[in-house]
């Protein structure tokens, strides 16, 4: 009767330790599990950030894009403003030098003028 009861008793205590082991893995296995959980959800997260991020840069790049495009029409019609402003200049020069040339022109005929009526007198 004796090993009987020991035998009960190391199969209950077998029992026993069974039952705290696979408690222990369950555990384990719902802090594991929890954890999986946890970095799906940040990978999730992270991917709809990267999502965000990879469309705002593709935004950016077609606004740089059209940036560049428009620097360089606006370059253009600079380079073709200060051509015609450097031709008008020149013919503004132009018609100065013949405004003063026609002013000496006058000026020595009115003196020529007056000279000779100056000397009829």
């Amino acid at each position: 009767m004796q090993r009987t009861q020991l035998a009960d008793r190391i199969m209950g205590e077998a029992e026993k330790e069974r039952r705290q082991e696979r408690d222990a893995w369950e555990e384990q296995k719902r802090e594991i599990q929890s954890r999986l959980d946890a970095t799906m959800e940040m990978y999730r997260s992270l991917a709809l950030q990267h999502k965000a991020l990879r469309q705002s840069t593709t935004k950016l790049a077609t606004q740089m894009k059209d940036l560049y495009v428009e620097n360089a029409n606006l370059m253009s019609v600079l380079q073709q403003t200060e051509a015609k402003q450097i031709a008008a200049q020149r013919k503004n020069r132009k018609l100065q030098r013949q405004c003063q040339a026609w002013h000496d022109t006058v000026h020595r005929m009115l003196h020529k003028k007056q000279d000779a009526l100056g000397q009829t007198w």
